[in-house]
């Protein structure tokens, strides 16, 4: 995590950029504004990552994220399950973007590893304005706990400190540790 926030921009420049052209954003590295530009954009990043993210003494880093659910989906939710990739460091950055009728929003929260943060990926969408905390496709996340957006009842307690993956279930390719 260090690494990533307290590097020099122009050492990061190329990964953030790839990023970025993940993201479907283009920029010409021919030109010399854009660059100035891509480097300004990291450097406000990193400046307020190293702000808002704040490890506990273990290391591990809390995210938070908000997702609409059925209530099929809340019961049937289990331990190994895949939560999505995409987490916020800060509880109001999370937001469900995939609200439906019939849906109800929740809030979770997470302990994560830092090596389990697509790092370069989290500084290109911060410089693009996704206050958004990407998570590898092969984390795992430790649950803290799922609250019903608005009301704050928490659920689900039994998942709590239940391990789950990102975009693919705990034990789907993942890394040895």
């Amino acid at each position: 995590m260090r690494e990533w926030l307290d590097a020099d921009a122009e050492t990061i420049l190329d990964e953030v950029m790839l990023a970025k052209e993940m993201t479907g954003e283009c920029l010409d590295p021919g030109r010399p504004s854009a660059m100035r530009a891509a480097l300004d954009e990291i450097r406000r990043a990193q400046a307020d990552l190293r702000h808002e993210v704040r490890p506990a003494p273990d290391g591990r880093i809390l995210v938070h994220r908000a997702i609409a659910l059925d209530d099929a989906a809340l019961s049937g939710l289990a331990p190994g399950d895949a939560l999505g990739a995409c987490w916020a460091f800060d509880p109001r950055g999370a937001h469900a973007y995939d609200a439906k009728p019939g849906r109800a929003r929740y809030a979770l929260t997470a302990w994560v590893d830092p090596g389990d943060v697509a790092w370069a990926m989290t500084l290109a969408m911060w410089g693009s304005g996704e206050g958004e905390a990407r998570l590898d496709r092969r984390a795992t996340l430790e649950l803290v706990g799922i609250h019903e957006q608005g009301t704050g009842a928490a659920v689900r307690g039994d998942l709590e400190g239940e391990r789950f993956g990102t975009s693919q279930p705990v034990g789907a390719g993942a890394r040895p540790r």
